[in-house]
């Protein structure tokens, strides 16, 4: 998922901002100061950006360029690819979802998936709420899923098919019984995005339009999308850059537009 931190156009510099700190006339000195010391404590980041507010005062600004090699300068109105944050709205979905009578924190995998399609348990089942708080016991990543450097450098997700997700959930063997311990899982709150999906739309539906219809529009982040052809800043680790992601499935966990020639 990729997100702007505000959906009005770039303003000039702020009076007394720190050198090369693109943020609107009005912002308080305190908040250039602030970015700037975050920009020193990232030296190899190719731009940093900070929405923050104190009382009533409120600050969206940014500081160097979207890459870097051949970037353009960064502003308020950058897009970046915000990954696992996207996690939150998932989150927000399913108390909406709740609210509305649509599921039950309570409810099983089993009433959204066949029998065929679910994981070998210890205990009482998984609900929505275990995959929601990472108590589900499933592991970080679903089997086919490869997590070695190389892959990560790429697009890990962009293969894995939906029907692959139904495959790999029925080999899984969760690593404790749901409800027993916290574990950090992409898988789980990965499979909650597409149950929430098929809770509303049935098989065959789509993350990006429920999480915009029911959670991003009635926010008013209207520049906020599961889109990955869209022009934002580029992600790096260790150094190297790193492409948007595509993923086909578990876009709950960190949406990303399907791969070119899936749509």
């Amino acid at each position: 998922m990729g997100q702007r931190a505000r959906g009005e156009a770039p303003r000039s510099s702020a009076r007394g901002a720190p050198r090369g700190i693109r943020a609107p006339p009005d912002s308080p000195a305190w908040a250039g100061d602030l970015l700037g010391a975050l920009r020193g404590a990232a030296p190899g980041a190719s731009t940093v950006a900070l929405a923050v507010r104190c009382g009533s005062e409120r600050a969206t600004l940014a500081t160097g360029e979207t890459a870097l090699v051949g970037g353009t300068p960064a502003d308020a109105d950058t897009r970046f690819e915000i990954g696992s944050l996207t996690k939150t709205f998932t989150g927000l979905l399913l108390a909406e979802m709740v609210a509305r009578g649509e599921v039950a924190y309570t409810d099983p995998l089993s009433r959204f998936l066949p029998r065929t399609a679910l994981p070998q348990l210890r205990g009482s089942p998984i609900t929505l709420l275990h995959l929601a708080t990472h108590t589900s016991g499933l592991p970080r990543l679903p089997p086919g899923v490869r997590s070695s450097a190389p892959t990560w450098f790429s697009n890990p997700y962009a293969g894995f098919s939906p029907d692959a997700l139904l495959d790999a959930l029925a080999r899984t063997r969760p690593r404790a019984a749901p409800g027993m311990r916290v574990h950090y899982s992409n898988y789980g709150v990965g499979l909650l995005g597409e149950l929430l999906v098929r809770a509303a739309h049935g098989p065959g539906g789509a993350f990006a339009p429920l999480v915009a219809e029911r959670v991003l529009d009635p926010l008013g982040l209207t520049r906020t999308s599961c889109a990955a052809d869209q022009p934002q800043a580029t992600g790096y680790w260790h150094g190297r850059a790193r492409p948007s992601w595509h993923m086909a499935t578990l876009t709950g966990a960190g949406a990303g537009g399907p791969a070119p020639g899936t749509c």
